[in-house]
């Protein structure tokens, strides 16, 4: 009876300590894992590999290109799964990289932020002022599909006709179009002074409902969006320690991180001034 106590304690001990290996290796194996965001410039079909043009810690953009590994997978926007060959040039990517392989490609809804300038339900138009790559402010006409979706700042659906002049709105674009339209929630300024990808996790400073400066850690999701200064999609890496950003935040948490297009022009103007002195 003492020998298959022993004996059973044993093996549980086995047991446990295989799981709690399998665990750390696990956690070892997600910590190597690298989450980028960039847009496909070129599929090598012969090499088996993909180009993405993505922006640096300092907002630049640079070309990467990584094999794709043997086990990789494919997701749509709505992340289920797909094939390769429904990736193309031009697509906006978020890629998962480990081991100088890319593990998984997920294809990200082609989505800009912009301010309604006018919108003529008839035509079936809204005419919005963007900002194109150089950053720049431009207006753009948008033609809506005719099954879009139309979205409140809570998701809900609402009408085309409750767009107005002034409103500040994500759109989501599908083949030049407008496939989704969604008023954003109001944006709150603040500035960063930490982020801590392991923990997912961004402390900022701002000010609270009575104008008071207060420091608030917000955690970070899946679902959460950033956003550069040209209004693009991002990955968090562009933000750091410093940076103005603008957030909008739902149940304590980010789904909005946007850097604040004026400290860009504020760096612009002090480097044109460096460079006049």
């Amino acid at each position: 009876m003492l020998r298959t106590s022993i004996c059973t304690f044993t093996m549980l001990a086995l047991f446990s300590a295989s799981l709690a290996n399998a665990d750390d290796s696990k956690k070892g194996n997600d910590k190597d894992k690298q989450h980028e965001k960039g847009k496909i410039t070129k599929i090598d079909s012969k090499k088996n590999a993909v180009s993405v043009s993505i922006k640096d810690q300092d907002g630049k953009v640079m070309e990467k290109t990584l094999p794709l590994a043997s086990s990789a997978e494919y997701l749509d926007q709505n992340g289920k799964s797909s094939k390769v060959d429904a990736f193309q040039t031009g697509d906006h990517v978020r890629l998962t990289e480990m081991d100088g392989k890319i593990t998984q490609l997920k294809k990200c809804a082609d989505r800009t932020h912009a301010t309604i300038k006018s919108v003529d339900a008839g035509k079936g138009t809204v005419v919005v002022m963007m900002k194109n790559h150089d950053g720049k402010e431009t207006d753009k006409t948008f033609q809506v599909e005719k099954d879009a979706h139309y979205l409140d700042q809570n998701g809900k659906s609402i009408k085309f006709d409750t767009f107005h002049n002034g409103d500040h709105v994500r759109i989501t674009e599908k083949d030049g179009k407008i496939a989704e339209l969604k008023k954003c929630e109001q944006q709150a300024h603040a500035t960063i002074t930490k982020v801590d990808s392991d923990k997912g996790t961004v402390t900022v400073k701002m000010k609270d409902r009575n104008g008071k400066e207060t420091t608030k850690v917000f955690t970070l999701t899946e679902e959460s969006e950033y956003i550069d200064s040209t209004g693009q999609i991002a990955a968090i890496d562009v933000f750091q320690s410093g940076d103005e950003v603008l957030i909008i935040e739902a149940d304590g948490q980010i789904s909005e991180l946007k850097k604040d297009s004026r400290q860009q022009k504020s760096s612009d103007k002090k480097s044109d001034e460096k460079k006049s002195s």
